[in-house]
Order: C-alpha cells, then structure tokens, then sequence
C-alpha cells in the first residue's frame, strides 16, 4: 500500500513551507572567462616541503582553519602525504552516533491533536540542534564535513520544506558517507533519499502524471549542467520529459521515513534518453547519463569543486585534465581530491586569498584560529544561529540552486555585522571567557630572541590572514616608535627592511616602547586583542 499521504491533523501543515524559488539558469559563457592572473602551475604534484603559510593554507581550503601547533606539526612534509593524511583520515572516520530520535516516527493515525503537537514541536527542536551538532562537526572533524558541506550545496534540500528531523538526518549521513565515495553511486542514492524526493517532487512522480522538477535538476544542477564548456545544450526539454517518465516509482513512506517502490506509479513504457530507446528505469537512465555524458558530467563537478576550493574564475584547459581523472578513476571523488589538492594549482601564491569566506568558513576559521576548545553546546548553538543571519542556514539554502555565494557573501549589511560577530567571539561574549592570544603568540615565536617583538605582529598577520602579510592593503600609521631609541635603537633588519614589518610593529606597539614590551607583562593580553580586532577588520580578513 502507498502511504505517503499526510494522515496528521491539517492545521500542522502550517509548519511546511515552499520551496525557495529558482533563478534563472546561467549561460555557460559566464565559464569562458580566464582567470585574471596569468598562471602557469598545472595538475602536476607540488614538490617543495610545505612552510608553516603552506600548510595553513591547506588546511584553510580543506578544513576552514588549523590551530598553529597543528600546522606547525606538518611543516617540513610533502604535500602528497599531508592530502593523503587528510583524505585518508575522512575517509576511515566513523559517522557521529546517530541522535536519540533518528528512529522517532510520527504519531499513528487517530492520536489526538495533542499528541500531534507534541511531535512537531519536538520534531522542530531536535532539527535544530541537529543543525548545531553539524556546525560543531564541521570545526572539530575535518575535511570529511567540509566536503559535505560542499556537497550540501550541491544536492540542495531545504529542511523547512521535507521537516521532518529523521529525514534530515538521513540526509545528513548519506552526504557524510558518499562525500569521497564514488559519484555514480552518490548520485543514484542522493534521488532515492527521502529528503530529495520530497523536496523536489519524487513523489508526486507517477506514471499518471509525470512531475519534470527532479529530473530537470538531475540534469541542469546535479550532474552535467544546461550547457557544456563550449555553449552547446547539453540535453532537451524532450529529455527531461524522458527521464522524468525513468524515475517514476518511488515515494516516501511517512510512518517510517523511509523510500519505497509502487508498481502502480512506474511507467514501464520505452523512453528515449539522449536519443537511445530502451525500458529505463532509474538506475538504468543515471548509469545512462554517465554512459553518455561522462565529459560533460566529469568537467561539470570538477569545475564546481575548482571554484569552491581553489579560484572562483575557472580555468578550463586545468578542469579538462582534472577532469580526466575523474573519468579515468570511474567516478570515484577521492581521487580528484587528491589530484586537486596536491597540485601545483592549489598552492600557487596567486590564488591564495582568493576566494571570499562563506559565514560557516569565517566562523569556522576563527574559533581554529583563537584555539577554541569548548565542546559545551551553546557556543556552536549561538554561532550556527550568527551565520544564518549573515545568510548560511545549515541545511536551508535559499533554493535548489544553493548560496550564490563568492562576492554575494559580502554586503554593506553583512561586513559590520562579520566584524561585529568577530569581536564578539574575542571579547567572548559568546564563548563566556575572552581570548587570549598569549598562548599562540608563543607557539608563533622564539620568544628569547631579544628583538621577537618586532617578529611577531608579522607573524600573527600571517596566522590570521590568508593574503601574504606584505599585500595586506592598510594605513600607515600616525603613532612612531616611542621611548629612549638611542639606549634602545631599533633593529637595523627592521629600520631599512620592508615597510610593512616597521607599520605593524607601530600598530601593534601602539606607542609603548618595544624594550618595554613582554608577553608576561600584565594587561598584555589586552594590547594583543587590540592588534588581532585591527587585523580582522581588514577586508583582507574576509578572504581564504
């Protein structure tokens, strides 16, 4: 028997919303354009041991941030076996126990409205504290909740319209479990989730009257793309009409969540897909797409995974090659990773500080910076709730087509309000304690060099800022050196080397006299915040 209709007392409808609505899709010439830098790394391994910038870059893309000793810890490796330790690592983690109310179904049909409420106003809490477990997931578990985070953009779903917190978790754990499996499989799994299937009309997909959303997005969002590198359409409405005809037969049974398959709904009838008749059914029309279109869907996800972790302006003659490995590895995702990741390309100075941190990255990167510890739950409850109002609600994107993200993520709204954020997490008004910089102020810095005072605002800016400390773009400062400079001169390396290693030791310094300075002093921690709140309110600060 078909149970997928809604037995609940009508009113709780209320708590269902639409989907978020479309935009328009983007003309493939929006790829074509070069990347505003002339580069000339490739695919090919970077070779050179990995510096302390080097890795913290890595980890920035691959993970939103790292504490200094845990990249200090991979300083001097290659950057072969520092990918292969992360992607090894994600790949071999285990999946966060599942929350008490994973197997928690909704009341049986004939309870009373009372009963009825009760769950959707449990069902409501437990979605939202699932939201703030993945937030805090996201800080402490690396590159396997990065990637599905990336893939959450992809496979949109928004919570508000499926509602139901078993679903999201369903959700949840198949983006953790494929995130660096093979994509073939992702893909047939992703159409056959609960979540999916009510989000984008699965189960309103009978034989009957074929629904065309999910097979459109399928197409134009999930695995090729409208247009291929070159402009050419990659498929027709008379496919989607086809295909939409392919993945009729499954639905969602509401008692326990789970996907079922109804005959009744299955159009067994021939279909033409990409001008091929056979009887396709779902998993026989998406292996028919990779059959097909395996170049337009390989270039398709490795351009989406090269602006998300490298450059937001493809290069298309470098996502042609990586796009081979994709092809030559059967789809599988750990590879390209791996290739990606290694690369020349990835660690080219040009493109670091190149992309623009989403809420998530900046909040994320932040608490790696500041050496947050606390796994108490109402610093990451707080924080999941301050980057849904800078406009990244985990797990509700605005639409199938997910964040716009890049330059979108930065308005004159949302730059105070970062800043703002930002100093609250240091002041700690959301942590409870205020920062203290000491401890990573030792780590970054022999502190028995008599002269470290002058290394070590270089060296804070390099923690905190992607960009390389001598692009950062500020002010000359109006304060000077300060105190008895003739008993006390300055270092010659810091007089007559680069500009910017004498204006942030005045900025930081902020007119004590250096000899005076120590990190034991008391109310140093005080002068080291001030300096920190200067940098991050940079707009280089916004950048990864």
């Amino acid at each position: 028997m078909d149970t997928d209709k809604r037995w609940w007392p009508k009113q709780f409808d209320s708590y269902f919303k639409p989907r978020g609505e479309k935009p328009e899709p983007v003309n493939s010439s929006a790829w074509k354009t070069s990347p505003t830098v002339q580069l000339t790394s490739g695919l090919a391994p970077y070779e050179p041991a990995l510096t302390f910038e080097d890795t913290q870059h890595l980890l920035r893309r691959a993970q939103f941030g790292s504490t200094v000793d845990r990249a200090q810890l991979h300083v001097g490796k290659t950057a072969s076996d520092l990918v292969d330790e992360l992607i090894d690592a994600a790949l071999s983690a285990p999946l966060p126990e599942p929350p008490h109310w994973h197997n928690a179904y909704l009341p049986e049909d004939g309870q009373s409205e009372e009963v009825f409420d009760a769950y959707f106003r449990n069902n409501n809490q437990w979605g939202n504290q699932y939201a703030t477990d993945w937030f805090k997931a996201i800080y402490f578990d690396g590159l396997r909740e990065r990637m599905a985070l990336f893939w959450h953009d992809h496979f949109v779903t928004e919570r508000e319209t499926y509602f139901f917190a078993p679903m999201m978790y369903q959700y949840a754990t198949l983006l953790r479990s494929r995130a660096l499996g093979n994509f073939k499989d992702f893909v047939l799994a992703i159409t056959l989730n609960p979540a999916m299937l009510v989000y984008l009309n699965g189960n309103q997909n009978v034989r009957q009257e074929p629904n065309e959303n999910y097979a459109r997005e399928l197409l134009e969002l999930f695995t090729m793309g409208q247009y291929d590198a070159q402009g050419n359409a990659n498929y027709t409405q008379f496919d989607i009409i086809e295909f939409s005809r392919a993945l009729t037969g499954y639905y969602v049974d509401y008692r326990d969540f789970s996907t079922q398959w109804g005959q009744n709904r299955y159009d067994g009838g021939q279909k033409v897909l990409f001008g091929e008749t056979g009887q396709f059914n779902t998993q026989k029309a998406i292996n028919h797409i990779f059959e097909t279109r395996a170049e337009q869907v390989a270039a398709f996800i490795c351009r989406k995974l090269y602006v998300e972790f490298v450059h937001n302006v493809p290069d298309e003659a470098f996502i042609q090659e990586l796009a081979q490995v994709f092809i030559n590895n059967d789809f599988e995702i750990a590879p390209v990773m791996r290739a990606l990741l290694k690369s020349e390309r990835f660690f080219d100075g040009a493109l670091r500080g190149a992309r623009i941190k989403s809420p998530v990255a900046m909040l994320v990167n932040m608490l790696h910076q500041i050496n947050f510890e606390l796994e108490t739950p109402e610093p990451y409850e707080a924080l999941y709730w301050k980057s849904s109002d800078l406009g990244q609600r985990l797990f509700q994107p605005p639409n199938v087509a997910g964040w716009k993200g890049y330059r979108n993520w930065i308005t004159t709204a949302t730059l105070p309000s970062r800043w703002e954020l930002i100093e609250q997490l240091l002041q700690g008004d959301l942590t409870g304690y205020i920062t203290s910089i000491v401890p990573i102020a030792r780590a970054l810095i022999d502190t028995e060099d008599p002269h470290h005072v002058f290394k070590l605002p270089v060296a804070i800016a390099q923690h905190f800022m992607a960009v390389p400390v001598d692009n950062l773009g500020f002010e000359a400062p109006t304060v000077d050196f300060n105190g008895d400079l003739v008993t006390y001169p300055i270092p010659e390396d810091v007089m007559n080397g680069p500009a910017y290693v004498r204006d942030l030791a005045k900025i930081f310094l902020a007119g004590k006299p250096w000899y005076e300075w120590r990190l034991n002093t008391p109310g140093i921690i005080f002068l080291l915040l001030d300096y920190v709140q200067f940098l991050v309110e940079l707009p280089e600060y916004q950048l990864t």
